[in-house]
Protein backbone atom coordinates (compact mmCIF):
# COMPACT_ATOMS: atom_id res chain seq x y z
CA UNK A 1 0.00 0.00 0.00
CA UNK A 2 2.98 2.32 -0.36
CA UNK A 3 2.64 2.90 -4.08
CA UNK A 4 0.24 5.77 -4.47
CA UNK A 5 -1.74 5.86 -7.66
CA UNK A 6 -3.75 8.60 -9.24
CA UNK A 7 -7.44 7.84 -9.59
CA UNK A 8 -10.32 9.74 -11.18
CA UNK A 9 -11.72 12.28 -10.68
CA UNK A 10 -9.04 14.49 -12.21
CA UNK A 11 -8.05 17.58 -10.11
CA UNK A 12 -9.82 19.85 -12.60
CA UNK A 13 -12.98 17.79 -12.14
CA UNK A 14 -12.70 18.23 -8.38
CA UNK A 15 -12.59 22.00 -8.84
CA UNK A 16 -15.61 21.82 -11.16
CA UNK A 17 -17.52 19.78 -8.58
CA UNK A 18 -16.68 22.31 -5.88
CA UNK A 19 -17.87 25.13 -8.15
CA UNK A 20 -21.17 23.33 -8.77
CA UNK A 21 -21.63 22.71 -5.05
CA UNK A 22 -21.04 26.37 -4.23
CA UNK A 23 -23.31 27.46 -7.08
CA UNK A 24 -26.16 25.27 -5.84
CA UNK A 25 -27.16 27.45 -2.96
CA UNK A 26 -26.23 31.11 -3.62
CA UNK A 27 -29.92 32.00 -3.54
CA UNK A 28 -30.09 30.35 -0.11
CA UNK A 29 -27.19 32.44 1.15
CA UNK A 30 -28.82 35.64 -0.11
CA UNK A 31 -31.96 34.99 1.92
CA UNK A 32 -32.43 36.77 5.21
CA UNK A 33 -31.45 34.31 7.90
CA UNK A 34 -34.40 33.79 10.24
CA UNK A 35 -32.15 32.20 12.87
CA UNK A 36 -28.49 32.50 13.86
CA UNK A 37 -26.62 30.09 16.06
CA UNK A 38 -23.18 29.35 17.46
CA UNK A 39 -21.95 25.91 18.43
CA UNK A 40 -18.90 24.24 19.92
CA UNK A 41 -17.87 20.67 19.08
CA UNK A 42 -15.34 18.26 20.59
CA UNK A 43 -14.61 15.23 18.40
CA UNK A 44 -12.52 12.06 18.45
CA UNK A 45 -11.85 10.05 15.26
CA UNK A 46 -10.06 6.69 15.04
CA UNK A 47 -8.84 4.80 11.96
CA UNK A 48 -7.57 1.30 12.76
CA UNK A 49 -6.02 -0.97 10.13
CA UNK A 50 -7.00 -4.56 10.98
CA UNK A 51 -5.62 -6.31 7.88
CA UNK A 52 -3.78 -5.45 4.68
CA UNK A 53 -6.79 -3.76 3.11
CA UNK A 54 -9.41 -3.65 5.89
CA UNK A 55 -9.98 -0.78 8.33
CA UNK A 56 -12.34 0.21 11.13
CA UNK A 57 -13.32 3.88 11.15
CA UNK A 58 -15.00 5.24 14.29
CA UNK A 59 -15.92 8.69 15.60
CA UNK A 60 -17.68 10.30 18.52
CA UNK A 61 -18.54 13.89 19.36
CA UNK A 62 -20.21 16.13 21.91
CA UNK A 63 -21.83 19.35 20.73
CA UNK A 64 -22.89 22.48 22.61
CA UNK A 65 -24.17 25.98 21.85
CA UNK A 66 -23.90 29.34 23.58
CA UNK A 67 -20.26 28.80 24.62
CA UNK A 68 -20.75 25.31 26.10
CA UNK A 69 -23.83 26.33 28.10
CA UNK A 70 -26.40 24.13 26.33
CA UNK A 71 -25.87 20.64 24.99
CA UNK A 72 -27.21 19.97 21.49
CA UNK A 73 -26.07 16.49 20.45
CA UNK A 74 -24.04 13.39 21.23
CA UNK A 75 -23.11 10.91 18.52
CA UNK A 76 -21.07 7.77 18.03
CA UNK A 77 -20.48 6.15 14.65
CA UNK A 78 -18.44 3.19 13.41
CA UNK A 79 -17.95 1.31 10.17
CA UNK A 80 -15.81 -1.26 8.41
CA UNK A 81 -13.96 -0.21 5.26
CA UNK A 82 -12.13 -1.88 2.41
CA UNK A 83 -9.10 -0.08 0.97
CA UNK A 84 -9.06 -0.86 -2.76
CA UNK A 85 -5.92 1.26 -3.23
CA UNK A 86 -4.14 3.91 -1.17
CA UNK A 87 -6.51 6.39 -2.80
CA UNK A 88 -9.87 4.59 -2.86
CA UNK A 89 -11.80 3.29 0.16
CA UNK A 90 -15.36 2.05 0.63
CA UNK A 91 -16.88 2.19 4.12
CA UNK A 92 -20.18 0.97 5.52
CA UNK A 93 -21.43 1.32 9.08
CA UNK A 94 -24.01 2.78 11.44
CA UNK A 95 -24.27 5.75 13.77
CA UNK A 96 -26.30 6.55 16.87
CA UNK A 97 -27.30 10.19 17.40
CA UNK A 98 -28.98 11.68 20.45
CA UNK A 99 -29.95 15.34 19.95
CA UNK A 100 -30.58 17.26 23.16
CA UNK A 101 -32.82 20.30 23.56
CA UNK A 102 -32.93 22.27 26.83
CA UNK A 103 -31.16 19.40 28.62
CA UNK A 104 -33.85 16.87 27.64
CA UNK A 105 -33.64 14.20 24.96
CA UNK A 106 -36.15 14.88 22.16
CA UNK A 107 -35.43 11.94 19.85
CA UNK A 108 -32.99 9.17 19.06
CA UNK A 109 -31.66 8.48 15.60
CA UNK A 110 -30.06 5.42 14.03
CA UNK A 111 -28.20 6.27 10.85
CA UNK A 112 -26.75 3.47 8.65
CA UNK A 113 -24.42 4.88 6.02
CA UNK A 114 -22.36 3.91 2.97
CA UNK A 115 -19.36 5.96 1.88
CA UNK A 116 -16.87 6.12 -0.97
CA UNK A 117 -13.67 8.16 -0.56
CA UNK A 118 -11.44 8.96 -3.54
CA UNK A 119 -8.14 10.67 -2.80
CA UNK A 120 -5.55 12.26 -5.03
CA UNK A 121 -2.21 13.99 -4.50
CA UNK A 122 -1.51 16.99 -6.72
CA UNK A 123 1.98 18.17 -5.89
CA UNK A 124 1.94 18.58 -2.12
CA UNK A 125 -1.82 19.16 -2.00
CA UNK A 126 -4.11 16.34 -0.89
CA UNK A 127 -7.58 16.27 -2.52
CA UNK A 128 -10.31 13.98 -1.20
CA UNK A 129 -13.80 13.48 -2.69
CA UNK A 130 -16.27 11.81 -0.33
CA UNK A 131 -19.67 10.51 -1.47
CA UNK A 132 -22.00 9.32 1.29
CA UNK A 133 -25.56 7.99 1.58
CA UNK A 134 -27.38 7.90 4.92
CA UNK A 135 -30.61 6.13 5.89
CA UNK A 136 -32.17 7.99 8.83
CA UNK A 137 -34.42 6.29 11.43
CA UNK A 138 -35.82 8.83 13.95
CA UNK A 139 -37.75 7.85 17.07
CA UNK A 140 -39.55 10.66 18.95
CA UNK A 141 -39.06 10.23 22.69
CA UNK A 142 -42.02 12.44 23.69
CA UNK A 143 -44.60 10.55 21.64
CA UNK A 144 -42.91 7.20 21.05
CA UNK A 145 -43.60 7.60 17.34
CA UNK A 146 -41.10 6.70 14.62
CA UNK A 147 -40.73 9.10 11.70
CA UNK A 148 -40.81 7.77 8.12
CA UNK A 149 -37.39 6.52 7.09
CA UNK A 150 -35.68 8.83 4.65
CA UNK A 151 -32.33 9.13 2.93
CA UNK A 152 -29.80 11.92 2.82
CA UNK A 153 -26.97 12.35 0.32
CA UNK A 154 -23.72 14.07 1.23
CA UNK A 155 -20.84 15.19 -0.98
CA UNK A 156 -17.65 16.66 0.47
CA UNK A 157 -14.61 18.02 -1.33
CA UNK A 158 -11.54 18.50 0.86
CA UNK A 159 -8.18 20.19 0.14
CA UNK A 160 -5.25 19.83 2.55
CA UNK A 161 -2.18 22.03 2.09
CA UNK A 162 1.15 21.61 3.93
CA UNK A 163 2.40 24.76 5.64
CA UNK A 164 5.45 23.79 7.70
CA UNK A 165 7.47 20.61 8.30
CA UNK A 166 8.72 19.88 11.83
CA UNK A 167 9.98 16.37 11.11
CA UNK A 168 13.04 15.14 12.96
CA UNK A 169 14.97 11.88 13.18
CA UNK A 170 12.38 9.10 13.19
CA UNK A 171 9.51 11.58 13.52
CA UNK A 172 7.06 13.06 11.03
CA UNK A 173 5.34 16.26 12.17
CA UNK A 174 3.67 18.68 9.79
CA UNK A 175 1.45 21.75 10.07
CA UNK A 176 -1.32 21.75 7.45
CA UNK A 177 -4.34 23.81 6.45
CA UNK A 178 -7.58 22.10 5.44
CA UNK A 179 -10.41 23.58 3.35
CA UNK A 180 -13.62 21.62 2.81
CA UNK A 181 -17.10 22.12 1.46
CA UNK A 182 -19.87 19.62 2.17
CA UNK A 183 -23.36 19.64 0.68
CA UNK A 184 -26.29 17.75 2.31
CA UNK A 185 -29.29 16.85 0.11
CA UNK A 186 -32.45 15.12 1.37
CA UNK A 187 -33.88 12.31 -0.73
CA UNK A 188 -37.56 12.00 -1.62
CA UNK A 189 -39.59 11.28 1.50
CA UNK A 190 -42.92 11.96 3.18
CA UNK A 191 -41.51 13.80 6.21
CA UNK A 192 -41.83 17.30 4.71
CA UNK A 193 -38.06 17.73 4.60
CA UNK A 194 -36.77 20.19 2.01
CA UNK A 195 -34.48 18.91 -0.75
CA UNK A 196 -31.70 21.27 0.31
CA UNK A 197 -30.70 20.37 3.86
CA UNK A 198 -27.47 22.23 4.58
CA UNK A 199 -24.09 23.32 3.29
CA UNK A 200 -21.00 23.43 5.48
CA UNK A 201 -17.73 25.19 4.66
CA UNK A 202 -14.76 24.24 6.87
CA UNK A 203 -11.36 25.89 7.36
CA UNK A 204 -8.65 25.30 9.93
CA UNK A 205 -5.12 24.17 10.85
CA UNK A 206 -4.00 20.58 11.42
CA UNK A 207 -0.98 19.44 13.41
CA UNK A 208 -0.25 16.04 11.85
CA UNK A 209 2.00 13.62 13.75
CA UNK A 210 2.88 9.92 13.43
CA UNK A 211 -0.25 8.50 15.06
CA UNK A 212 -2.22 11.57 16.07
CA UNK A 213 -3.57 14.68 14.38
CA UNK A 214 -4.97 17.71 16.19
CA UNK A 215 -7.44 19.91 14.33
CA UNK A 216 -8.96 23.29 15.20
CA UNK A 217 -11.76 23.86 12.70
CA UNK A 218 -14.20 26.65 11.92
CA UNK A 219 -17.44 25.57 10.21
CA UNK A 220 -19.67 28.09 8.46
CA UNK A 221 -23.03 26.35 7.98
CA UNK A 222 -26.27 27.23 6.19
CA UNK A 223 -29.29 25.03 7.02
CA UNK A 224 -32.89 24.88 5.87
CA UNK A 225 -35.62 25.36 8.44
CA UNK A 226 -38.98 23.58 8.30
CA UNK A 227 -41.01 26.63 7.29
CA UNK A 228 -40.97 28.28 3.87
CA UNK A 229 -38.06 30.64 3.27
CA UNK A 230 -36.44 29.84 6.60
CA UNK A 231 -32.68 29.39 6.86
CA UNK A 232 -30.30 29.19 9.80
CA UNK A 233 -26.71 30.43 9.83
CA UNK A 234 -24.46 28.58 12.29
CA UNK A 235 -20.89 29.38 13.24
CA UNK A 236 -19.14 26.33 14.72
CA UNK A 237 -15.78 26.04 16.46
CA UNK A 238 -14.59 22.42 16.62
CA UNK A 239 -11.60 20.75 18.24
CA UNK A 240 -10.82 17.28 16.89
CA UNK A 241 -8.30 14.59 17.80
CA UNK A 242 -7.66 11.91 15.18
CA UNK A 243 -5.76 8.69 15.89
CA UNK A 244 -4.32 6.08 13.50
CA UNK A 245 -3.59 2.53 14.66
CA UNK A 246 -2.24 -0.63 13.03
CA UNK A 247 -3.17 -4.02 14.48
Amino acid sequence: MNNRRSFPPHPKLSVILLTLVLAYFPSKAQKTFRERDDQQWIQYVNLTSIAQKWVIHSSTSFRWRDTYHRGTQFHIRSGVGYQFTDQVRFLSGIGFFRPINNSSVIHHELRPFQELRIGQDVGKTRIVNRFQVEERFLNRVETGQTDPVYMRFRYALNFTFPVADFSGVGKSNELQITLRNELFINGQNSSQEKTFDQDRITLGPILSMEQFSFLLLWHNQISSLSYQGGYRYTSILAFQVSQRLNL
